[in-house]
């Protein structure tokens, strides 16, 4: 009867021991002994310098038991908890596959490690979970020493750095421009903004959602930022121009006139970049963002038109001559061509796309 093999494996999620320069995965008692004492050499205070020292413990104890343990570590990514899990399930399943592993010890300094036990779960049994515990002494001096530690950690760490620093850098940047322009009032109300920005962006996780966009689709990202940017400052100056309006009518007619071409160049620019995808990557639905750019281009003019008519009611202007006005811009006549054209464009690329595709199986 085989004897149970056991992995004994440390995990290190945000990858410090690649950073001290050693390549993940290390497998085997010598090259983890060689690798833990580089690694204490470069970086001893580090809390992954027990864990290291831990697993080989470890695995020497089992050995000693009658088991047949292996050890071996195995390192994320120190910015990207995706990559993270990625990284470490492609490195875990080599070691199962090349050791015929039966379960896994798993060995770790804390929470955050620990949360790749669903992943560890998912290709071999976990038999046991062991949290190193450094053990402190209780003088001020060893305080002050452990949250030395953890400032440093937060300065060179990338994704503790951008939260801890990053954002109260930013409120103390504005402030104190807010200071210099004499508008030192609105402070507080930046401050929360920036704060809840921040938050929200990390609780969604848009910084890399916005990552992977970008990654995927460079072009499409560059026009979403500037559509983005044109629609922010569109809605900038309608406010800004129906302030010096006098009355709703007008404000309304200004409003359309002023937001209709930065919100016509926001939607063109993203059909545009999506056309440009699709045709780089031979793409037949192309069509779909070439009949967009069409229909966007009547809906402007159509809008426009709108603004140009109830720009020439006077102030006064009552419903009946605000129905009126709508009815001469014919923006009815537009907005009805508009569908006619839609349903002709979509009919139409649709019959040829079909052709093409049949034309293709044969």
């Amino acid at each position: 009867m085989r004897t149970k093999r056991i992995l004994v494996l440390a995990v290190d999620v945000d990858d410090d021991i690649g950073r001290a320069g050693i390549k993940t995965p290390v497998i085997g008692k010598a090259s983890l002994m060689k690798a833990a004492v580089d690694f204490a050499l470069k970086r001893p205070e580090d809390s992954d310098t027990n864990v290291l020292f831990s697993a080989l413990s470890l695995a020497e104890k089992l050995s000693k038991e009658g088991y047949d343990a292996e050890v071996a570590v195995v390192a994320g990514d120190p910015i990207d908890p995706i990559k993270a899990d990625l990284r470490i399930r492609e490195q875990v399943e080599a070691i199962v596959k090349a050791l015929n592993v039966d379960g896994i010890v798993l060995v770790s300094d804390g929470a955050e490690d620990e949360r790749v036990i669903p992943i560890l779960q998912s290709i071999a049994p976990i038999i046991s979970v062991k949290r190193v515990v450094v053990e402190q002494l209780r003088g001020v001096e060893e305080t002050y020493i452990l949250i030395g530690r953890y400032i440093k950690k937060i300065i060179e760490e990338p994704r503790f750095a951008r939260l801890f620093l990053g954002v109260p850098g930013m409120i103390l940047a504005i402030i104190s421009a807010l200071a210099l322009l004499n508008m030192l009032q609105y402070a507080l109300t930046v401050a929360f903004l920036i704060i809840g920005l921040a938050m929200i962006v990390r609780g969604f996780e848009l910084d890399q959602k916005i990552q992977d966009w970008w990654a995927s689709s460079p072009i499409t990202s560059v026009a979403l930022i500037l559509s983005s940017i044109s629609f922010a400052i569109g809605i900038g100056v309608a406010v800004f121009s129906i302030q010096q309006t006098t009355s709703t009518i007008h404000a309304i007619a200004t409003a359309i006139n002023v937001l209709t071409p930065f919100i016509g160049f926001s939607v063109t620019a993203i059909f545009t970049a999506r056309a440009i995808v699709k045709i780089m990557s031979n793409d037949t639905r192309v069509w779909h963002d070439v009949a967009g750019l069409i229909i966007t281009a009547m809906m402007v003019i159509a809008l426009y038109n709108l603004a140009q008519t109830l720009g020439k009611l006077p102030a006064t202007a009552g419903p009946e001559s605000v129905l009126n006005a709508i009815i001469e811009s014919r923006i009815l006549l537009w907005l009805f061509a508009t569908i006619i054209v839609a349903i002709i464009l979509t009919t139409f690329f649709t019959l040829v796309e079909d052709k093409l595709r049949s034309m293709i199986k044969r």
